[in-house]
């Protein structure tokens, strides 16, 4: 079964000697802890145990009011783990930004919010709504899938966002700015990309991927019309601290998350005369193209690769089908 988005609870770690050598938090390399010269950011990443269904970063950095985490993990013990890591050095956690409504990117919310009941907690409006009326069943999906490791939907309602994140808003956090802007509906329903222009860094959420498998869970055309965008609006300087990965220059990102969506589409377009009702062995023999044509891309959520990319030629062949179409990159 492919799962659309991307196991009990153990006592939250707490100080550095609790967490031994840290061996399974790698700190981000030299080239990226200050994207420009003299700008003194460091951005560190806890990436999830690749065993917890999959590998999904937690990104922090610090301001004068604490850190700022973006995103916050799918399963509580790993959002446990990201909030000893980021305050091992005795920070506080000021605020949260929320790229997107996918579970591995919010449900952690809740064991944040209970290490630090204060936090402010950020997010485009649409992406609480998404949370919040579990839209797409996501939640119930995942609670079922992973149990108490998963929050229920009563424990989601108490952490929801509600620091709005909007298109064009320039938010400063502990003197720190942040220049967001809101995608439409392409790999998720929003994605708030965050940016902060005085250190050349960016976080995207899943608009990049590098080295996993892409889906667009709504528009695929929307999405390639969005990294054309992205690549006039954003300089090519820029360091991109995705949701997924090591961090990487974003204009190669969208290179890379681009060519593997063109590749998919060609090999989707002569199987969307068939939809829904499709031939299963030339949708696996579209998936196998696409799997000997990137060998090193990983499925996420806990899919099988197979299964996965064989969901993204379907649904891929469907929204041709449907007629998809590119539509505004940015909100407003």
């Amino acid at each position: 079964m492919f799962h659309a988005d991307h196991p009990n609870r153990r006592t939250l770690l707490k100080g550095a000697a609790a967490l031994g050598a840290a061996a399974s938090m790698a700190a981000v390399p030299a080239r990226a802890r200050a994207t420009s010269a003299g700008s003194g950011m460091r951005v560190e990443t806890y990436a999830s145990d690749i065993t917890n269904v999959d590998r999904v970063n937690t990104h922090w950095f610090d301001t004068d009011a604490g850190l700022v985490l973006v995103d916050a993990q799918r399963l509580l013990p790993e959002a446990e783990r990201a909030v000893a890591f980021a305050t091992r050095t005795g920070r506080p956690i000021a605020a949260v930004l929320v790229t997107h409504a996918h579970t591995d990117h919010y449900a952690g919310l809740v064991a944040i919010k209970a290490a630090f009941p204060d936090v402010a907690i950020y997010a485009t409006d649409r992406t609480r709504k998404t949370i919040a009326e579990d839209t797409f069943g996501f939640n119930a999906s995942r609670r079922e899938r992973h149990g108490e490791q998963f929050p229920t939907q009563a424990q989601i309602a108490s952490a929801l966002p509600t620091g709005r994140l909007i298109h064009g808003q320039e938010l400063r956090i502990g003197g720190t700015l942040l220049r967001i802007a809101e995608l439409t509906p392409g790999e998720s329903d929003s994605t708030a990309t965050i940016h902060l222009p005085e250190h050349d860094i960016i976080f995207p959420g899943d608009f990049v991927q590098s080295e996993k498998v892409p889906v667009p869970f709504h528009s695929h055309e929307t999405w390639l019309a969005q990294h054309e965008a992205a690549r006039e609006r954003f300089p090519a300087s820029i360091w991109s601290y995705h949701g997924h990965g090591r961090p990487r220059p974003l204009h190669d990102l969208i290179a890379e998350t681009r060519d593997y969506l063109v590749a998919a589409r060609d090999l989707a377009r002569p199987l969307a005369a068939g939809a829904p009702n499709f031939d299963e062995a030339a949708v696996n023999d579209a998936a196998d193209k696409l799997i000997l044509r990137y060998p090193h891309h990983v499925p996420g959520g806990g899919n099988s690769r197979d299964g996965m990319v064989a969901a993204v030629v379907r649904r891929i062949a469907t929204q041709i089908a449907e007629g998809d179409v590119a539509q505004a990159p940015f909100v407003g």
